[in-house]
């Protein structure tokens, strides 16, 4: 049997008194290495032991597999619901299905009475996902229990209000908590001004920004190699995840490691091949169909090459086969790999949900070893969101962005001051389209790319000015003298062996034995730096 660490008992009582006081829809919130897993699988146990029926609902099938996993390992026998399951069996207490394979049988009266006569307690797993609206909407779920998991409840935009399907947050852990239990590790941020999105679309239902416009200025041969040039020379070598905008966008990323020699994966959703205009096609459809077309050989070249079936990407990566992985949104939710040294984003975002299930995948613990994690931010998204390990106070309501106004026009084929833009000769159509369209979509015209240089990361950490919280450009940890280093250290709050370890990549041994004479420390600790950092080497030798 899995005991519960004190936290989680926490969770696990305000949710029954919760019940108790007659409540029926609560969120759960649960930060990183919290266990939510875990403490659900406990709930199903209680509920089982009592000879009542649950329902775990998970949105992915890695998810699916981790939920009926644990629940085992309370002695569990889960009975999973997948497609072409057209009855359950009545003799298991819990079972487990996917939002998709429940949401096409939910109409049919087998599976309404299975809702509202059989299960007691429904849990869902990333519950802050649109994926479970229609489970609320047709009123299936009204008189159940219900719990939603999530380590991000938070929407945003047009999406649908939390407040609408839960009654309230239970908020008991705290992300501070989880990292003085060593079960977290701080992070060391650069970040810097990203390219120009002003001219970009918000998508209205989701509050983020139009993917195939943020794409077109992200999408800059400069871009792509101050990001490998960033992780060259300021985290070489470290186990990192990269992610990036569209698939194109993960692929073209993958290629400019791969090239300069970093050995790296893509992961993306399958591309098919697109299909060819019909008669009476507009030449704006026939380039489309032609940038599309180039999308599919980019696809189709590179994906025996650095890609695969994803299970098994997934798992080489975890055993260290490569260094990299680059992908869109697939490594977040249910993905863990505690030894990921490096997070990059290379994208711009206006999602709170997207930042943190990218930016946290690396604070996971994995001792005794990794002392901090790396993030890289390109799209300058720690200034829209600030530090990721920091305490966020959620609400089941969130304001939705006032729509409205005219977007942004431009004359195709020419620039502001009403001059053709030069092309090889080809000339625009004179015609009002949208401010971010780089292809005209009535004759065709194709912007030119603008000449970008490399960014250069700056690493910033968050301090107090005047009671407020705000992020700082400071040095570069490696260009930081020992009273500096010492400073930000202790500013950051990382544990005693970050410090060991930045000292020993400046000068091993010699380099301790300097800091400990400086700062006072006993002999005892110097020896234990020393070995701490003997350690950390057979590790990176071995891996």
């Amino acid at each position: 049997m899995i005991n519960l660490h004190p936290e989680q008992q926490r969770t696990k009582k305000a949710i029954y008194d919760f019940f108790k006081q007659g409540g029926k829809h609560c969120l759960a919130y649960g930060p990183p290495r919290f266990g939510k897993t875990v403490i659900f699988s406990k709930i199903a146990y209680d509920f089982a032991r009592h000879e009542r029926n649950v329902l775990v609902i998970t949105d992915q099938t890695e998810l699916l597999d981790q939920s009926g996993k644990t629940l085992k390992g309370f002695d569990l026998p889960v009975f999973y619901i997948e497609a072409g399951c057209k009855h359950i069996n009545k003799n298991y207490r819990v079972h487990v299905g996917m939002t998709r394979t429940l949401e096409n049988r939910i109409h049919k009266p087998y599976w309404r009475d299975l809702f509202q006569n059989f299960w007691d307690l429904i849990m869902i797993d990333e519950a802050h996902l649109q994926t479970f609206n229609n489970l609320f909407i047709n009123g299936i779920l009204k008189d159940k229990w219900v719990i939603g998991w999530t380590g991000t409840p938070h929407r945003e935009g047009k999406m649908r209000q939390l407040g609408l399907d839960y009654e309230t947050i239970i908020q008991e852990v705290t992300i501070s908590e989880l990292l003085e239990k060593e079960r977290l590790v701080n992070c060391d941020i650069a970040t810097s001004s990203p390219p120009d999105t002003t001219k970009v679309d918000i998508n209205t239902a989701t509050g983020d920004y139009n993917t195939k416009q943020l794409y077109g200025v992200f999408d800059k041969r400069a871009l792509y190699a101050g990001v490998v040039k960033d992780y060259k020379e300021n985290v070489p070598g470290t186990k990192f995840i990269c992610y990036c905008i569209n698939k194109v966008h993960a692929i073209k990323t993958a290629i400019d490691f791969y090239e300069k020699g970093v050995d790296v994966r893509f992961i993306v959703s399958p591309t098919e091949q697109p299909k060819e205009p019909g008669p009476g096609a507009t030449p704006g459809e026939w380039t489309r169909y032609r940038e599309k077309q180039k999308d599919y050989e980019l696809y189709k070249k590179w994906f025996p090459i650095l890609s695969g079936n994803r299970d098994k990407v997934f798992q080489d990566f975890r055993d260290n086969k490569f260094k990299g992985l680059i992908n869109v949104e697939m490594a977040t939710k249910g993905f863990d790999c505690p030894d990921v040294e490096t997070i990059i984003l290379n994208y711009k975002t206006k999602r709170l949900t997207k930042y943190l299930q990218s930016a946290l995948r690396g604070a996971t613990a994995c001792p005794p070893w990794k002392s901090h994690f790396n993030l890289r931010d390109f799209g300058d998204n720690v200034a829209e969101f600030g530090d990721p390990l920091k305490e966020r106070k959620y609400s089941i309501w969130h304001e939705e962005a006032a729509g409205g106004g005219l977007p942004p026009v431009k004359e195709c084929g020419y620039n502001s001051d009403g001059q053709p833009i030069n092309t090889n000769g080809r000339k625009g159509c004179r015609r009002l389209i949208h401010a971010g369209y780089n292809i005209c979509p009535f004759c065709g015209f194709k912007y030119p790319g603008k000449n970008l240089s490399e960014i250069d990361l700056h690493t910033i950490m968050q301090t107090e000015a005047g009671g407020t919280m705000v992020m700082k450009k400071t040095k570069r940890i490696k260009d930081m003298n020992l009273d500096e280093l010492y400073e930000y250290w202790q500013a950051k709050k990382h544990n005693k062996s970050w410090l060991y370890q930045q000292l020993w990549w400046r000068g091993g041994y010699r380099e301790i034995e300097r800091a400990g004479v400086k700062f006072g420390w006993s002999r005892g600790r110097i020896e234990k730096a020393k070995s701490y950092c003997e350690i950390l080497m057979k590790k990176i030798k071995t891996k």
